[in-house]
């Protein structure tokens, strides 16, 4: 039975006549759910939930192809893309897979996937001038994690806006987290309200932030410059 109804694939099927360009992958990392109990590997309540979503997504456009990957038997591809828990979902447009979600993209964050999804088919993301210039400046790696939940109504535009740096620069890596799935990263750092962002484990803030200071919020991760009052990370 379909997860999107008519209704909607019938407004995202217009999106996507509308928008997408050049072919996207989808690569979700999942484990099948088994009636058997392993010791030691815990389950995945959720991937075959996403795994189902995600072929409904890509039965709407023939500029969308979804991988589904086994991480107990392609343990290599898994390593590739650094992927540690299920599911994860690598969006695959012109970039390297640098595009991530950790958990489930459903309730608001679905809105983010299909964002995410043409801004890949596009082949870019929109950013201000200022925000190029100032991570064009940067050339060490840059990892950002952003908690989020199904039912955030303010989660979107931080998660997309990190998933667009992404997709513009090689060296961030953007991981959009669920933060109700992973309770031992919730926990890990401390995520009591959402979203909350994590950037190279060195500055975190959470709520919602304009683009400016979000930039802002990067360089003091990488010690190019302190954060503006406004920005208000912590270390």
């Amino acid at each position: 039975m379909p997860i999107i109804s008519a209704q909607d694939r019938t407004t995202i099927t217009k999106i996507f006549d509308e928008n997408l360009v050049n072919p996207v992958r989808l690569k979700l990392f999942t484990t099948p759910k088994s009636l058997l109990y392993v010791p030691g590997r815990a389950s995945c309540e959720t991937c075959d939930d996403v795994q189902e979503l995600l072929q409904d997504v890509v039965e709407i456009s023939d500029k969308l192809t979804l991988e589904v990957h086994n991480v107990g038997t392609d343990r290599e591809i898994a390593r590739q893309f650094a992927v540690e828990r299920v599911p994860t979902l690598v969006i695959m447009g012109p970039d390297d897979g640098r595009v991530r979600y950790v958990g489930a993209p459903t309730g608001y964050e679905f809105a983010t996937l299909l964002g995410d999804i043409q801004s890949a088919s596009r082949g870019g993301a929109e950013l201000a001038a200022e925000t190029r210039e100032a991570l064009e400046a940067i050339d060490e790696p840059i990892h950002i994690q952003v908690f989020v939940t199904p039912t955030c109504p303010w989660c979107p535009t931080l998660a997309g806006l990190a998933h667009r740096m992404a997709m513009e620069f090689d060296n961030v890596r953007a991981d959009i987290v669920e933060a109700n799935e992973f309770p031992d990263l919730s926990g890990r750092y401390a995520v009591s309200g959402v979203p909350k962002t994590i950037i190279n484990d060195k500055v975190e803030f959470v709520g919602a932030m304009p683009e400016a200071q979000f930039v802002a919020a990067i360089q003091q991760a990488v010690g190019i410059v302190p954060a503006s009052q406004e920005t208000s990370p912590t270390a």
